[in-house]
């Protein structure tokens, strides 16, 4: 096995450790249909929106400014209302592909990063710590790294090489959802949940809201009042 690409480096006062050659994405373009007529990136948990919770991981865990990923204009004006205090980057869902890959194929398009961190908007447990783990599993000859669950491989949170999404897009169906962009790419590899250190809960940092009722069972688990 080659040397890792992941150069951790340490913050200027020894604080947590970032992957300095990647960019954090959150894909944020889509239209939340299982979720009802709200946008559940909106959606709040413990007095801070869904949005807000992944883009201030993939801030702590990358060092750098997060891509957001949208549809529209529309949409981003209702993120900007949430994210004044982010300095965050928008991209634009690239029209020639439907949902999440619309999304990561805009960020490898604006990103200068050797990789990307992809993550759903509907992630409120991600963590940065799992995040820095999984980007230490990389290696010189992955073109993807992604968390294997027992509900099977997670591409929502997931590595991919900038370069190596750029040049399998062409070749995909515009309907081709991100586990068909995995399946394509030559060099992708899982890595088990339950691998992790004891410490993390990489399952955990993997679950999703994409219905009002599981964000009621949070809320519940939390003891929120919202």
């Amino acid at each position: 096995m080659g040397r890792r690409p992941s150069e951790l480096l340490e913050t200027e006062r020894g604080g947590p450790m970032t992957l300095a050659d990647v960019r954090g994405v959150v894909l944020a373009g889509g239209q939340s249909r299982r979720f009802g007529s709200e946008n559940k990136a909106l959606a709040v948990l413990s007095g801070t929106t869904l949005l807000e919770r992944v883009v201030t991981v993939l801030e702590a865990a990358t060092g750098a400014p997060p891509l957001v990923a949208v549809h529209d204009e529309t949409q981003r004006a209702q993120f900007d209302a949430i994210l004044n205090a982010h300095d965050v980057t928008y991209v634009y869902d690239t029209p020639e592909f439907e949902g999440p890959v619309a999304g990561l194929a805009a960020a490898a398009t604006a990103a200068a990063e050797e990789w990307l961190f992809a993550c759903g908007c509907d992630m409120p447990f991600v963590s940065a710590d799992v995040v820095r783990w999984l980007g230490d599993e990389r290696t010189e000859c992955d073109d993807a790294v992604y968390l294997e669950t027992d509900d099977g491989p997670e591409p929502l949170h997931a590595f991919y090489r900038t370069d190596a999404v750029a040049s399998e897009l062409p070749d995909l169906p515009k309907a081709a959802g991100l586990r068909a962009l995995l399946s394509a790419l030559p060099n992708c590899r899982p890595v088990a949940a339950a691998d992790a250190p004891v410490a993390l809960d990489a399952a955990r940092s993997v679950l999703n809201v994409n219905t009002k009722a599981t964000l009621r069972s949070l809320r519940d688990e939390l003891g929120d009042e919202e």
